[in-house]
């Protein structure tokens, strides 16, 4: 899994970073980058930690190499310019091709200008006499961008540009793009134990919040399909049970014995409890409290995250929960970023852990995949916020959406509802019981309202007409 998000319908926050959560089966791991001898444990790789604001210099060899050459033709006619420039690169082209064109690719741009007649002016210099009747040609410049994404063919495909005689070429420059494998393997190793995760969710006063921001008006979400049917509840029984039952070795042992519950707090002493037990998940994962700073005992590094959120009207829900972190030693620091930048960053998974809601459907299918699935833990742009990667997932995703009819679908997304649950992939926040309108007194409608709809205006009519 890669980040920890706030998530509500489901509303919560999610984490960023782990794959794989204790008590799963998990995956052989990529053999670890080399590094410097600056840091030879770069603690955010190997401990299960969200990530740490900040730099770890890290020793990684290049598999991006990018440069580029420019030609440059002359002739008395645009057309001919800009064919004698691709008639000069045409070989080059064909023979970068040969290398492979996933080893190298090539990007073409074209400039032009005129070539005017010139004068001197009274100080001597040369003035190009700019009248469309003083053109003598013009000049094409060809330009061509170079991604070596293979790095054995690197000196080979600088050789071949360098043959075809270009008028300038620009410097080599290295790059260093992570693999999918690579990706996956550092998010895992990122925050891939579930007791740090579940001991974020023990330090949120959701009672507190209710009470003083919403005058008891919210709800707990506990179920990634909460208010639904489709929510878990209970020890799976069952069909359900069955299916998990296939997938013992991969999934939590506590989805066979505990009914997910959020911690409950309101009150002082139950804040105090609950902030023990996060300090106890702590404790077990690796950590301990050392002058007010929760770290790691083993490179002492202090556990410390940013929340990125995409309007400062979040910050007064946001802010008790990174007050209540401070108590048990956890650094948590607030970012509030404009609409454009925060679509970026979430986009491309920059972030430590954010505030996000899925919407879910009443008949789920392949968006799940696209939520929770291994193939859109890496992907750029896709839902898959907390970069979550577990085998066990993706088979009940699988499940749903091959369910030959309503019962065994129920069955499998109770399942992968109790799985994501039990793997704390996230913070979950809250959601009003109730959709709040205000409507003419003339209006009526049924006593008995859709259950996920106020039926408006499908089923109200005036009850002035009604008397007609």
């Amino acid at each position: 899994m890669r980040k920890l998000i706030f998530t509500s319908l489901i509303t919560a926050m999610a984490i960023s970073g782990s794959a794989t959560a204790a008590g799963v089966a998990a995956q052989p791991a990529p053999s670890s980058p080399a590094v410097s001898g600056y840091d030879k444990a770069p603690w955010w790789m190997k401990d299960s930690v969200i990530t740490q604001t900040g730099l770890v210099y890290a020793e990684v060899p290049a598999n991006r190499a990018s440069f580029n050459a420019t030609f440059l033709s002359v002739d008395d006619s645009s057309d001919k310019a800009q064919a004698k420039a691709i008639e000069q690169t045409r070989a080059l082209n064909q023979a970068l091709a040969r290398l492979g064109k996933d080893a190298v690719r090539v990007t073409t741009s074209f400039s032009m200008r005129a070539l005017y007649e010139q004068y001197k002016d009274k100080d001597g210099n040369k003035v190009e006499n700019q009248r469309g009747d003083k053109i003598n040609g013009y000049q094409v410049s060809l330009n061509l961008s170079l991604e070596v994404r293979d790095m054995s063919v690197l000196e080979k495909a600088y050789a071949l540009v360098m043959a075809a005689a270009p008028t300038n070429t620009g410097n080599i420059y290295f790059s260093l793009q992570p693999t999918n494998e690579q990706n996956t393997w550092m998010y895992t190793e990122a925050v891939k134990d579930a007791r740090v995760r579940d001991a974020l969710n023990y330090a949120l006063d959701f009672e507190d919040l209710n009470k003083n921001l919403a005058y008891g008006g919210l709800k707990r979400v506990d179920s990634f399909f909460w208010g639904t049917e489709l929510a878990s509840s209970g020890l799976p029984q069952g069909r359900e049970l069955e299916i998990l039952n296939g997938l013992k070795d991969k999934v939590p042992p506590e989805v066979f014995t505990t009914p997910y519950a959020n911690p409950v707090n309101g009150d002082p002493q139950k804040v105090r409890d609950n902030l023990k037990k996060a300090i106890g998940l702590f404790k077990a994962a690796g950590y301990e409290i050392k002058g007010n700073r929760m770290v790691n005992t083993k490179t002492g590094q202090p556990m410390a995250f940013e929340i990125l959120l995409s309007s400062p009207s979040l910050v007064r829900s946001v802010q008790p929960f990174v007050n209540s972190l401070a108590k048990i030693g956890v650094t948590a620091t607030l970012r509030t970023v404009d609409t454009s930048q925060y679509i970026n960053r979430i986009r491309s998974f920059d972030y430590d852990m954010i505030w996000y809601v899925w919407g879910e459907s009443m008949n789920p299918g392949n968006e799940q995949r696209n939520y929770w699935g291994s193939e859109s833990a890496n992907q750029p742009g896709s839902q898959n916020y907390a970069g979550i990667a577990d085998p066990a997932v993706d088979q009940l995703i699988d499940m749903i959406t091959s369910a030959r009819d309503r019962e065994e679908q129920v069955a499998a997304v109770h399942a992968l509802d109790r799985v994501l649950l039990a793997n704390h992939f996230v913070v979950p926040l809250f959601y009003s019981g109730e959709e709040k309108i205000v409507y003419w007194k003339k209006l009526t409608h049924p006593k008995d309202l859709p259950t996920y709809s106020t039926g408006f205006p499908a089923i109200w009519w005036s009850s002035e007409a009604a008397k007609q």
